[in-house]
């Protein structure tokens, strides 16, 4: 799994989810080059590397929680971050600190009732999150979102190899690499 949150200050964690929110709208808006080399800090990499691989499960769990009003824009991106961390960097990582230091960036950016609503769909995914971390009923209408996988790469595995395979598939390229790899253009 993904490394904890670094012990620094919230303010500077807050300046931290910034730019993972910013490069996560890039990568969302089809626009990779503008992150590939913008982000410096380990951290918001493996954050934003982490919540794109697993988007369609975050969003998955988001919907599900917020049953009246689904999110949109800048709101579900946030809530997709802290959703990454709350499931996923799981050593270390502290769910109320999460949820009490999302519902305060949400907060100061889009409102008080935004983040009234945030801290309600945080608190529920945090409370079940060994649930949603594991789940994976193959039976499922939502397996392709369980694992993660786009329709166009589910339906063809689940023909050639059958469902089992192809959500166990999506469940691990849901996972951090062990290694990575940076080499430099050209």
């Amino acid at each position: 799994m993904s490394n904890p949150q670094p012990n620094i200050p919230p303010n500077s964690r807050n300046a931290l989810r910034q730019h993972a929110l910013g490069a996560l709208s890039a990568a969302i808006d089809k626009n990779p080059t503008s992150i590939a080399d913008t982000i410096a800090d380990p951290w918001v990499k493996d954050l934003v590397a982490g919540t794109l691989r697993a988007y369609s499960r975050l969003e998955w769990v988001i919907d599900a929680h917020a049953l009246k009003k689904k999110p949109s824009g800048a709101i579900r991106k946030k809530l997709a971050l802290a959703t990454y961390q709350l499931l996923f960097q799981t050593r270390q990582a502290v769910p109320e600190r999460i949820v009490s230091e999302t519902v305060s960036w949400v907060k100061d950016s889009e409102g008080e009732s935004a983040s009234k609503f945030a801290n309600a769909v945080l608190r529920k995914i945090a409370t079940e999150r060994a649930r949603w971390r594991d789940h994976l009923e193959l039976g499922d209408a939502d397996w392709i979102r369980a694992a993660s996988l786009p329709d166009w790469i589910a339906r063809p595995l689940e023909k050639a190899k059958g469902r089992e395979w192809a959500a166990r598939y999506g469940m691990y390229s849901m996972e951090r690499p062990s290694n990575w790899i940076r080499t430099k253009a050209g």
